[in-house]
This record gives C-alpha cells, structure tokens and sequence, in this order.
C-alpha cells in the first residue's frame, strides 16, 4: 500500500481505483494512502472494499475527504469500521467534503446509529447519497435496509 500511495501522489490521469481484498488493516499504509489522496486531484471512485481497517482506516478517509476535490465515490463496505469510524467519516460528509455524490458502506459495524449519522450528513452535504443493501451490524443485532438522503 505504502509503493501504491507513492505513485497515487505522482499520477495525473488515474480516476479509478479499487484496492479491495489487499489485507490492509494497518496505520501506517493508511495513512500513506491518506497521504496520496490529499495530492491526487484526479481520482473519481476510490474503494477499500473488505480490507480490515476499523476505525482507525476510517479515520484516515474522513482525513482525506476534507482535503480532497475530486473524489465522487467512496466503498468502503465490508471494512470493520464501527461507530466511532462512522462518526468521522460522517463529520467529513457533513462539514467539508462537497465532490462526493456516492457511498458504499454495507457490513461494517456501526450499527444503525452510524447509518443513521452518514445519512444525515449526506441529508447536510446535499450532494451524496448512500447506497447499501446489507447488514451494518450493531452489538445487538444486523440491519438489512436500503438507504437514500434524497
């Protein structure tokens, strides 16, 4: 992850990128990946779908969501992220980031209360909307629902 933010930082005709199943769950490529995203100005889809990230890879994407100018979609599903990740990323929907028009964010583990707090901040935004129709589980039980902020 750390050679592939490298070149993320030097490319200028990059718009897709999909790193899914590549066992990313530490910091410290993470944040090299936030490092690059902050740069790149050209990546339109971006998805870490199933890495093993948590809250702190979440941390990292809201971090770069409000630096980032370009990005227009976002997966992020299936990455272990709980509600204190949902809550970052949430805050950078809500306040910051104005390109992002669209979310995955199935199965992960902030339960509806980090549903909830995307969506409302994509309600805030005005300009995204989620897209999920799997589980986001809580403590307590799943959640199987379709989600929309229009």
């Amino acid at each position: 992850a750390i050679w592939l933010a490298k070149a993320l930082e030097m490319n200028a005709s990059l718009i897709s990128l999909g790193i899914e199943f590549n066992g990313i769950d530490s910091t410290e490529a993470f944040t090299a990946l936030q490092d690059a995203m902050k740069i790149n100005k050209t990546l339109l889809y971006f998805s870490v779908r199933k890495n093993d990230f948590g809250n702190e890879g979440a941390r990292c994407i809201a971090e770069f969501l409000t630096m980032n100018t370009s990005l227009q979609t976002l997966d992020f599903a299936v990455c272990s992220i709980r509600l204190e990740g949902a809550e970052y990323i949430s805050n950078a929907i809500k306040f910051v980031n104005r390109t992002l028009r669209t979310i995955y964010i199935s199965d992960n583990l902030f339960g509806f209360e980090g549903v909830e707090k995307i969506q409302d901040a994509c309600k805030v935004n005005g300009n995204c909307k989620i897209t999920s129709r799997h589980y986001n589980q809580s403590t307590n039980s799943p959640i199987s629902w379709m989600l929309s902020s229009e």
